[in-house]
């Protein structure tokens, strides 16, 4: 049976239970659509899974990723329920609007910047498996001094991914618990369920092809959020207060060291974020790139429009969450910019109640908030295991084997042992969905861990003739001190002292900052000065 088949023939029963319910139990609508898409993206794979996988498909997509699936995946991954919409409703509330345009700004030249160096990352693309074994291959003199910087590195992208991944299923399921009448932890249990099921039979094959789907979700969701603003804004009046409308909240806003803070971490966010190292692998050899003259040039073409072109969705995608946080603003939903999402489901439901263009509209933008949700755990989660196939196990394994280096009885052992690690990884995250943290200084602080990898990353980039050489202690050194410190300012400002914006800043420039001033002086350069005198 193919998947049209299936999809098609889920909407037909999700369309038949739907008005069932509108009709006969319309209180329950919220529930009934957020229960049947999660059933709907745990299965939607199910009828494609392949008879046989290799670690190279299952983790690398064979590094031959259809064309029409790059810019799907680009832009669903990194639009999280948690860490893209109500971040940003936060962020324009708290911020003001100059700054959230400027930050929208900064996105999307760090994609940019990040297209700019695809020629010089194309041979490690079409060899490499993780951003780790390009910083190991890049100042590894030994195999074992390359094991053990994939390894540091790993656990970084590793721990960052899992606290994100229960942020994720926390917050989707903190706000559909109320209104659905669910408990947390059974929603945070169907979220994970949903999101581990189909990774961990097609792997990175299953979240892109998924994402595809998810992508028009969320466009479709976007356009009934657009819709509910017109709506708002018609009826209701929309008023925001006078000292929102100043130059400073017009410019920088209220905090301009928050600001720059936010700024580095989005424009150096794409050279240090493991998944988007991952797509960029999986689709180097595509067949649309080997069948051109020329695959070198077509590849290098190919992903920076692809890259380009997101930019697009990205701006309209971002336009919606905005609406939204100005919305709230300007009709005084809450106090506290964290429960603007929590007060927009509950508007949504009352609207659902009143006629059946407002039930429409409640089932769409449930349809992108928890296609939006899925789309970060389930990328995440893949990446962090992969991670750990690919940068741990070669330094327990006997012989110290490379993935590509195992027989086929290894191989389909360590596949066995990454179907596993997904559904633990899924299981810890939901562990961690339990803890409380506020929004900007939690996204900030963990997303900031990524940031200690762009000195190594950059001097690599930036220098093709050897001249970025250092030791593997100092990259190591600079990496662990960068992550170490962007952490513990993370976890104080997070946990500990949360009335300290000042707290919420530090971490991004902690993380570049620290492992700059470790990892830029050049050993070689003070030998040959010395010689020199």
């Amino acid at each position: 049976m193919k998947t049209s088949k299936v999809f098609y023939a889920y909407c037909v029963l999700f369309a038949i239970g739907w008005g069932f319910t509108y009709l006969h139990f319309a209180q329950h609508l919220l529930a009934y659509c957020f229960v049947a898409f999660c059933v709907a993206w745990a299965v939607y794979r199910l009828p494609t899974m392949a008879v046989k996988e290799t670690l190279k498909s299952f983790f690398l997509y064979e590094r031959k990723m259809p064309r029409n699936e790059f810019v799907g995946t680009l832009v669903t991954t990194n639009v999280g329920f948690f860490s893209s919409v109500a971040f940003s409703t936060v962020l324009i509330v708290t911020m003001g609007i100059g700054p959230a345009l400027i930050l929208v700004i900064a996105w999307a030249l760090g994609l940019v910047w990040f297209a700019s160096y695809i020629p010089n990352l194309l041979p490690f693309l079409r060899n490499g498996s993780t951003v780790h074994e390009y910083i190991a291959n890049a100042y590894g003199t030994t195999p074992n001094e390359r094991r053990r910087l994939r390894f540091y590195s790993s656990v970084i992208t590793f721990l960052l991914y899992l606290a994100s991944v229960g942020a994720e299923i926390k917050f989707t399921s903190d706000v559909f618990s109320v209104p659905t009448g669910l408990s947390t932890g059974w929603l945070a249990l169907a979220l994970c369920i949903a999101g581990v099921i189909y990774v961990s039979i097609s792997g990175y094959r299953g979240v892109v092809s998924t994402d595809r789907l998810r992508f028009w979700a969320i466009l479709t969701g976007v356009v009934a959020i657009y819709f509910f603003l017109y709506h708002s804004v018609v009826t209701s009046s929309v008023t925001l207060p006078p000292k929102y409308l100043t130059l400073r909240m017009l410019t920088v806003g209220p905090s301009p060291p928050t600001l720059v803070s936010l700024i580095v971490l989005l424009a150096l966010y794409q050279f240090c974020v493991m998944d988007m190292w991952e797509r960029c692998i999986a689709i180097v050899n595509s067949d649309f790139i080997q069948k051109a003259a020329n695959p070198d040039k077509a590849a290098v073409t190919s992903m920076r429009r692809m890259i380009w072109e997101s930019i697009v969705w990205f701006v309209i995608l971002f336009g919606a969450w905005y609406g939204l946080g100005l919305l709230a603003l300007g009709q005084r939903w809450c106090d506290d910019p964290n429960q603007i999402i929590p007060q927009l489901i509950v508007r949504l439901e009352a609207y659902g109640a009143s006629n059946i263009t407002g039930a429409l509209t409640e089932t769409l933008v449930v349809l992108c908030f928890s296609a939006a949700a899925l789309s970060t755990i389930d990328g995440f989660i893949i990446a962090a295991v992969q991670t750990i196939i690919f940068d741990w196990l070669p330094s327990f394994r006997e012989e110290h084997k490379e993935w590509d280096e195992l027989n086929e009885a290894e191989a389909q052992q360590t596949l066995l042992l990454g179907r596993i690690l997904i559904l633990v990884v899924g299981a810890c995250a939901v562990m961690i969905a339990y803890m409380s943290f506020g929004i900007m200084s939690f996204w900030v602080g963990m997303y900031s861990l990524m940031l200690s990898f762009f000195p190594a990353i950059f001097l690599s980039l930036r220098s093709r003739d050897g001249s970025h050489r250092r030791s593997e202690f100092q990259v190591a050194l600079s990496i662990i001190s960068g992550a170490t410190a962007a952490l513990v300012v993370a976890i104080l400002g997070t946990f500990v002292f949360p009335n300290y914006p000042l707290l919420t800043a530090l971490p991004p420039f902690l993380a570049v900052g620290v492992a700059f001033v470790v990892i830029f002086p050049n050993p070689g350069d003070r030998a040959a000065r010395a010689m020199a005198m």
